[in-house]
């Protein structure tokens, strides 16, 4: 006598499920990395301790997700790089 679900046929049945259950999931993870894979490399750089507590304080601005520091440089960086180029000779020279 066996318990509902655990005889032989069904355990076979419910292993097949379980394969299949699995190998989908691995195709589903492979469909997600489709695409160009980033990679990152680590910079060093100094800023004052006001440039920094600013950046933590810019981080802290959004309220339904959490920003790093690295998502401020990064946003800061696309915001710089979309102004003229007159622009961002300008803004280098007021922080030089």
């Amino acid at each position: 006598m066996s318990l509902k679900g655990l005889g032989k046929d069904e355990r076979h049945v419910q292993e097949i499920k379980a394969e299949d259950f699995i190998k989908g999931a691995s195709k589903r993870v492979a469909a997600l990395k489709v695409g160009k894979e980033r990679t990152f490399e680590r910079c060093m750089f100094s800023l004052t301790s006001e440039v920094s507590k600013e950046i933590d304080r810019l981080s802290l601005v959004p309220r339904d997700f959490r920003a790093s520091r690295s998502d401020v440089v990064k946003a800061a960086i696309t915001a710089f790089a979309a102004l003229s180029e007159a622009d961002q000779v300008k803004k280098l020279k007021q922080v030089k």
